[in-house]
């Protein structure tokens, strides 16, 4: 299963040196066996600093939308802000 991200806009809030939060948002397509999606991504993060390296401390991920490729015309005018 591949799966291509490309990365719209990221924004990064530091609260401190150790601690920081993000947003980062982009479009993904997807093909899994026949079905081929497409979907808009907002992920959401926590960044911890371990030993000196930047790591994930939490993540979430949210769609904005998730279409099969087929339903994607018909049904992009229904999804609502």
């Amino acid at each position: 299963m591949a799966c291509p991200f490309t990365i719209l806009t990221q924004v990064i809030d530091f609260q401190s040196q150790e601690m920081a939060t993000g947003v980062v948002t982009g479009h993904a397509e997807q093909r899994r066996e026949s079905d081929v999606w497409v979907m808009a991504v907002r992920y959401t993060d926590a960044y911890r600093r371990v030993r000196g390296v930047g790591r994930f401390a939490q993540k979430r991920l949210d769609y904005r939308y998730r279409l099969r490729v087929q339903e994607y015309a018909r049904l992009f005018g229904q999804v609502r802000q």
